[in-house]
């Protein structure tokens, strides 16, 4: 899964401000050092394409990078940070169950 691409600018996002991450597994930290290695690569070629092709090929390659790891954040905290009721629970067994 990936979000749908916007047009790039000479601004651009990494990280925090752009990945919409629970706090768990270090996957928001992970993904903002990628994000910098990725935009320095792809800045690196400046000279040669000009900056909005570099920052939209670094977008591009974030968006593809980091919608994995989005939704594999959302999947730990939905099982594991579930309240210890019993709705809880049901809600645990449904969604686990593929039912939701």
């Amino acid at each position: 899964m990936s979000v749908e691409a916007w047009e790039s600018t000479r601004v651009t996002l990494l990280g925090d401000a752009i990945h919409a991450m629970n706090p768990f597994l270090g996957y928001g930290v992970n993904d903002a050092l990628q994000d910098a290695e990725s935009l320095v690569k792809c800045l690196s070629n400046y000279e040669k394409h000009g900056y909005k092709s570099c920052i939209r090929e670094y977008e591009n390659e974030m968006r593809v990078r980091s919608s994995r790891d989005v939704l594999v954040s959302r999947e730990n905290c939905l099982t594991q940070n579930l309240p210890k009721s019993k709705y809880g629970y049901l809600f645990n067994d449904i969604y686990l169950s593929g039912k939701l």
